[in-house]
């Protein structure tokens, strides 16, 4: 009798690993929704936030005109200094298409199915991304997490339907007519739009509600240059969540 009960024990004891364990592998994120990063103040008297993966990394994915060595070595070297790499503990978990997708943008969900995401930041996603997203979206929670897209070259209805908002370079008139494709400025105003993306979606603690103030919220994020709603060339109709930066 001893030893049966010896036996039940140990098995409600592995039973109790085996479950901690599995629970590590995919970190729920916070729901309340005044979570922040642990921060402190630096000796200048500026807050300092300490950004770790605890509750979740946020990718980012570096797509068509941010792919290239330079700028793709240039952007992550100064976010990774700031936000640090998932791999040691940090915020950020980058993603360089093509090289890490195989080639294939289709290959993104699932390459990302054991990554605990706090965040995803699409940086001129390729054609066909937003049906990645959608498989997000069909997952049995949804996507609690949320998707910032800056000057993708997908399908712009599915991109305003799977993202919580798109920013792109605003096109004259006749570029929107002969639906041409606006080249990707990757300058300094871009450089720091996503560098303040990643701080901005390191304290949230979902997707953007598409209300109101979402206008506010990505201006936040653009700083200084002025953003206006898409509005469809053909329809005359304004998007909700997809903005353009106003011509300099």
């Amino acid at each position: 009798m001893k030893k049966i009960l010896f036996c039940s024990l140990m098995a409600l004891v592995l039973l109790g690993i085996t479950s901690c364990s599995k629970k590590k592998e995919k970190r729920a994120v916070s729901s309340d929704s005044e979570f922040q990063q642990g921060t402190n103040v630096s000796s200048d008297g500026e807050e300092v936030i300490n950004w770790t993966n605890e509750h979740g990394c946020i990718c980012v994915l570096f797509g068509e005109g941010f792919n290239s060595g330079e700028v793709y070595e240039e952007m992550l070297n100064r976010l990774s200094s700031t936000y640090g790499l998932d791999e040691n503990g940090g915020l950020l978990y980058p993603v360089l298409f093509p090289d890490d997708l195989k080639n294939k943008i289709s290959n993104l969900y699932s390459y990302l199915g054991d990554v605990d995401l706090r965040g995803l930041i699409l940086l001129g996603s390729p054609e066909g991304t937003h049906l990645q997203l959608a498989k997000f979206l069909d997952d049995e929670d949804g996507r609690s997490f949320p998707v910032f897209s800056f000057f993708p070259l997908d399908d712009v209805l599915g991109q305003e339907y799977t993202c919580d908002f798109v920013l792109e370079y605003e096109r004259t008139a006749q570029e929107q007519v002969d639906s041409t494709e606006v080249e990707q400025k990757i300058d300094t105003d871009a450089q720091d739009i996503v560098f303040n993306a990643v701080r901005y979606m390191g304290l949230l603690n979902g997707p953007l509600p598409m209300n109101d103030n979402l206008r506010d919220n990505i201006q936040k994020i653009v700083g200084e240059r002025k953003i206006k709603r898409y509005v469809d060339h053909d329809t005359g109709i304004q998007s909700m969540n997809h903005y353009v930066l106003e011509q300099k």
